[in-house]
């Protein structure tokens, strides 16, 4: 009978224990899913279908906001490489870290998509890197923009003078042409 006794606190002790490890594993996987990018991929290990199957509920959400990822890293690539005169894909090659709970907490609000500056975010160690050269490629922009339209309008303002200047000498020759005419008379 002691014996019995002794073999079902020992059953529900492993129970416990079970459970427990249960939640703390949970939880783990809850607070450190990463998933990788290479070459601006998802990359399905053995992680990343943990957190697929924990997030099986809001997956359709999550699926969508690594599609936009993965679209928005290659356009960063693209972007950087056409700014890189030395051919480096440094955006391509390396792997990107992704935080798996931010882009979970993103992907909660389904009637709002983030902005690519709040799924940038989501980039661990890596994240400054492509916000700097979004931010860089938008200054570079609006610079250019601002240029080739001082340039437009000084263009423009010459047009005008010299059309201007133009015709006032087709007025004087026409002037000079009929005097001549007039005076031949």
């Amino acid at each position: 009978m002691l014996d019995i006794i002794k073999e079902e606190e020992k059953n529900t002790n492993q129970n416990k224990y079970k459970a427990e490890l249960d939640i703390l594993s949970n939880q783990l996987i809850e607070k450190t899913t990463t998933l990788l990018f290479k070459n601006n991929k998802l990359i399905e290990n053995e992680d990343f279908h943990n957190f697929k199957r924990k997030h099986m509920q809001k997956w359709g959400n999550i699926a969508f906001l690594i599609r936009r990822l993965e679209k928005l890293l290659v356009n960063l690539r693209k972007d950087y490489e056409h700014l890189d005169n030395k051919g480096n894909n440094e955006f391509g090659n390396d792997i990107i870290y992704v935080d798996g709970s931010e882009l979970v907490k993103l992907a909660k609000n389904e009637l709002r998509q983030p902005k690519d500056n709040e799924l940038l975010s989501c980039i661990k160690g890596k994240d400054e890197k492509y916000i700097y050269h979004q931010a860089a490629i938008k200054i570079q922009a609006r610079v250019r923009a601002y240029l080739v339209s001082k340039v437009y309008k000084k263009t423009k303002q010459l047009i005008y003078y010299s059309n201007k200047i133009k015709n006032k000498w087709r007025l004087t020759k026409l002037y000079r042409s009929t005097m001549r005419r007039c005076n031949d008379i």
